[in-house]
């Protein structure tokens, strides 16, 4: 940007482009999302007040460091606080949803009895991947959560840009790329049920009319 402005200010004869290396970072992210059944699975065979952590990651779908930071005030009637602070929109209020309402309980019921409702786990991935292994399903990471988050709540017909918000992104750019995973199946699925509840009728080549004199009269 500097080489930029000073080109346009005739500061700089040389052209910025020919200036500054080309690097590709090579960074593929990771698409790789859990089923429901699969986090509760984990969190059966995890000790009750890390499974708590487990379950809360995903009811809320923070980052890892963030659980760490939740306070059992965080927690009201109608959402929950997330103490996010990878970016500004990290550190957000999200709303307390019908599937993430068990996860969000059990955390609750099997957190850690004081104002901290989770004490540091150092060694969280670890242990979560051990979980997995005895339970017999896919591994995964808080990461991963953030991701399958996501993919439930685009799945079931939840608009990128709400999802989102309840993310902590500030657009929907992140979301499309890799955290919200719709299949074929689903987006066909949801365009039916869409197309159901529109007042618009279908037009359709109605293919059951039958020629009659008039018909053949024309041709």
């Amino acid at each position: 940007m500097t080489l930029r402005s000073a080109k346009r200010a005739r500061d700089f004869a040389g052209d910025p482009r020919d200036t500054i290396p080309r690097y590709k970072a090579g960074y593929v992210p990771q698409k790789d999302w859990v089923t429901p059944e699969d986090v509760w699975a984990a969190i059966a065979h995890l000790p009750s007040h890390r499974g708590a952590a487990v379950a809360w990651c995903i009811a809320t779908a923070c980052d890892f460091s963030n659980i760490e930071t939740a306070e059992r005030d965080d927690v009201e009637a109608t959402q929950v606080r997330v103490r996010g602070t990878k970016t500004t929109t990290r550190n957000r209020r999200v709303p307390r949803i019908a599937i993430m309402e068990p996860f969000l309980r059990h955390a609750l019921a099997y957190a850690e009895p004081g104002q901290m409702l989770f004490r540091p786990w150092g060694k969280m991935s670890r242990d979560v991947r051990r979980a997995c292994r005895r339970a017999g399903v896919p591994e995964f990471t808080a990461r991963t959560l953030r991701r399958s988050a996501a993919t439930w709540l685009v799945r079931a017909g939840v608009p990128y840009e709400v999802a989102a918000k309840f993310l902590g992104h500030g657009s929907t750019a992140m979301l499309q790329k890799v955290y919200g995973q719709l299949a074929p199946a689903d987006a066909a699925r949801l365009i039916d049920e869409h197309m159901q509840r529109s007042t618009v009728p279908a037009v359709y080549h109605d293919t059951t009319h039958q020629p009659d004199k008039a018909d053949d009269a024309d041709r």
